[in-house]
């Protein structure tokens, strides 16, 4: 069976796993304690790819 990563640029300096994010909200994600902030420029594609999971 192939394991499948999926990671997803939310700031500029930063691109997340996401199975790792604990929570998200309109501003950022939580993974491992730490907040990520989600840019306006990577927002819509987060909202859909998280929130929607269409991933």
């Amino acid at each position: 069976m192939q394991t499948v990563v999926l990671n997803l640029q939310v700031h500029h300096s930063f691109i997340v796993n996401i199975s790792k994010i604990t929570q998200i909200t309109q501003e950022d994600v939580l993974i491992n304690g730490e907040h990520i902030p989600i840019v306006d420029s990577y927002r819509e594609e987060v909202r859909e790819k998280v929130i929607k999971g269409s991933c």
